[in-house]
């Protein structure tokens, strides 16, 4: 009987880790989340002007390291890390699928629309804040998970890059 109470709190215990994977929460359960997030964010605005310089090298002159002499950056190794950490938090705050539209689909509407790099950069952040405020307000308004709210409005969002054509 006991080896059978263990598995159903265990079981129940990976219920609420799924649905928080998938559907986020709407404000930070602790101080760990804001410990976490604070860290990944100190360690991004560290390490990216340093890294981002050498993934530009790399991806435009992909010889440059080896005719320099250099055999191993360790570029690629720290932003990959620095990618993977800063998404396992995002998507034990907000949620797998927000992570993850929040990567992928600001970029994508706003490429079209900014002239450079910086701008690209810049014009992806605005773009993320907007979506964040705005779906933070309806799932206020309407009661709903704040990770699927997310996705909605950035889905919406989207739609001014297909318009764009």
């Amino acid at each position: 009987m006991e080896r059978g109470l263990a598995a159903g709190r265990q079981h129940a215990h990976g219920d609420d880790l799924t649905r928080t994977l998938l559907q986020g929460q709407i404000y930070f359960t602790g101080l760990s989340h804001l410990a976490a997030i604070a860290a990944a964010g100190l360690a991004a605005a560290a390490c990216l002007p340093v890294v981002s310089r050498s993934l530009l090298l790399k991806r435009f002159f992909p010889e440059y390291f080896q005719a320099n002499g250099v055999r191993n950056p360790r570029h690629e190794l720290v932003f990959d890390v620095l990618v993977a950490g800063t998404l396992a938090v995002s998507a034990s705050v907000i949620g797998v699928m927000a992570a993850f539209a929040l990567v992928f689909l600001p970029p994508w509407v706003v490429f079209p629309f900014a002239n450079g790099w910086r701008r690209t950069v810049f014009w992806t952040a605005i773009l993320g804040v907007v979506a964040h405020v705005a779906a933070f307000a309806l799932a206020i308004a309407l009661d709903q998970p704040y990770g699927p709210m997310l996705v909605a409005v950035l889905v919406v969002l989207s739609v001014t890059r297909l318009a764009s054509r």
